[in-house]
Formats: C-alpha cells, structure tokens, sequence
C-alpha cells in the first residue's frame, strides 16, 4: 500500500482492548475514557480490509491483549490472511496461553519488561507481578515461542541492572531490545536515558559494540549490535524514536480497540471505521478509507516541539 512521502505501509498495530492489569508509570495517566471495544468479528472484518489495502504484517497490542477473552481463537482466524503475525505482552498471563499462542502459529512475542528488580517492578506497575511474568518467559521458550524482550529506558536503570538484563537476555538467547521514553501525558515530565547514553555507558562497563548489518528480528524499526566482553556474547536493539527517529521509513497504521485508525502514533488525525461500521459500509469503501489513511501520513512525529497530550494506553502503542 502506497504511503505518504514514498513510504510503503505494510504493518499495522492493532489495539484490542485497553484493559490491563499493570499501571505503568509512563502508560496510564488515570482517568482514560475507554469506551466500548468493537466485537472480535468486526475486528476481524476491519483487519481483513486491511490486508486487502495491503498489509501483510499484524500485531496485536492493548492493554495487555491476553486480557480479553478470545484473544487467541481471534489470532488464529487471522493467521490464514497475514504473512506475519505478532503479539506484544506485559507477560502476567504468557504462562496460561503460551501452548495455545504456539498452536497458532504466531510469528512474533514481545515481552514488555523494564526491570528485573521485583521492587523496582512494583513501583513502577502498581502491581507484585514479576513472578508471574518470568514464569511466564520460562513458558513460552518450553513452547519455542519467537520471543525478545522490549524495556523502555527509564532514568532510574541502573548500570547494574543493565548488565543483569544483558545476562538474562544472553543466557536464554533473547533479542533485548531497549526503547527511548517518549515524552506522553502519562509521563509527567519524567525522560530516559538516550540510545547514544546506552552505548556509552555500555563501552564503559567493558562490552564492545559491534553494529549488525541487514540482521532484523521482524519488522520493527530495531538496529541491532553484538554485545560481548570477555566471553560473554549477546544482541541487542535499539529503537531511538526520539534521538535517531526513523519515521522517513515508517511502515504502520494504527487501529484501536473501538475501529479508529491513525496513520502516527504521535498526531490526532484519524478515520473511524468503527463509525463506518455502524453505517453499514461495505469493504470497497472501508479499503478506501485506510488507503486515504495511508496516503496522508504525516511526514513524522513532533516530539521534539512539545509532548503528546494524550497517553499511550490510549492508543496501544
């Protein structure tokens, strides 16, 4: 499908629910008018004529998406249809489904995971629920789930932990991937450390950086180095939406949970399918309506001008 400023869009992020069971700090503001979720048939029916637009790639946000029931007889209706299928998770619940995402055949499990420090978890979710989420990770390798690990740079990681997520990571053979903080109305003015702060502080803990050419695990916008020192080898990612933005090669729609579709994660502009929905739109014009959609992408985000008003429970991720 043929994108704004040469870009072709070929992914997109589907929010299913805006329900979870953590509270990060940087996610929920508190007070998110969540309205109703369309039902799975019309998620499925918008998804589909999504991929008749011409998107290949799906992955399923929230909230936490294994929080809505029939989270997964929905992802195997839509495997058929897509080249790659993808989940992203916080975790509590991977134990309990992770046999079942296997059976369907997903491509792709991100774990949401930005400490490893229990007390440190609690603060920063609301919730003690680390165990669960480990457990969980433990589970899903039994099942040889494709996973790797998101943890968003907060300003409160430690050198130490740094190394401890570089051992946990390493010892499973885990792509780590490590995201900026993006300034959101949940984010109370709180930042991270930047990509370049990472690897500088890497290289002064002794690990040597090598960057890995044409290596990618999926379609997201990681840049991926070998980490090693001594006899200690691993990868890592970096999404550096803030510091080394790649919104020129930016691939992905949005869709929520209740049908409005948004060509960036960071402006307002969006179609409401749902509404179209409601009026009894036939797919040629729901096709139309996510083409348009793609065609007026903005060019990219203007987080460096002001924070975005609104947080990122709101819209999936």
């Amino acid at each position: 499908m043929q994108g704004s400023f040469a870009r072709k869009i070929t992914y997109l992020r589907l929010s299913v629910t805006q329900q979870c069971d953590l509270a990060c700090r940087y996610c929920r503001k508190g007070g998110e008018a969540r309205g109703e979720e369309l039902p799975w048939p019309a998620l499925l029916r918008l998804a589909s004529c999504a991929v008749q637009a011409g998107i290949d790639t799906v992955r399923l946000t929230g909230g936490e998406p294994l929080l809505r029931e029939g989270c997964v007889d929905f992802l195997q209706e839509l495997r058929p249809s897509v080249k790659r299928l993808g989940l992203t998770t916080n975790g509590t619940h991977l134990a309990a489904y992770a046999s079942a995402l296997a059976a369907a055949g997903i491509n792709s499990v991100n774990v949401s995971l930005d400490t490893l420090d229990r007390k440190r978890f609690s603060e920063w979710t609301g919730r003690d629920l680390l165990p669960q989420v480990l457990e969980g990770i433990d589970e899903a390798l039994k099942y040889r789930l494709p996973l790797k690990l998101n943890c968003v740079l907060l300003d409160d990681l430690t050198a130490a932990e740094t190394e401890e997520f570089l051992s946990y990571a390493g010892s499973r053979a885990l792509p780590l991937r490590f995201i900026e903080l993006l300034p959101l109305a949940a984010n109370d003015g709180r930042s991270g450390p930047t990509g370049e702060l990472l690897r500088q502080r890497l290289t002064s803990l002794g690990y040597r950086l090598r960057p890995l050419e044409n290596v990618f695990f999926g379609k997201g916008p990681a840049r991926y180095y070998e980490v090693k020192k001594g006899d200690f080898t691993s990868c890592i990612g970096l999404i550096e939406a803030l510091s080394n933005n790649f919104c020129s090669s930016c691939d992905r729609l949005r869709l929520d949970c209740r049908g409005r579709l948004y060509g960036c994660l960071y402006h307002r502009q969006h179609a409401d399918l749902g509404e179209l929905l409601a009026q009894g739109a036939e797919d040629e014009e729901l096709v139309a309506r996510i083409k348009k959609v793609s065609a007026t992408k903005p060019r990219g985000h203007d987080f460096a001008a002001e924070p975005a008003p609104f947080s990122l429970a709101e819209v999936g991720g």
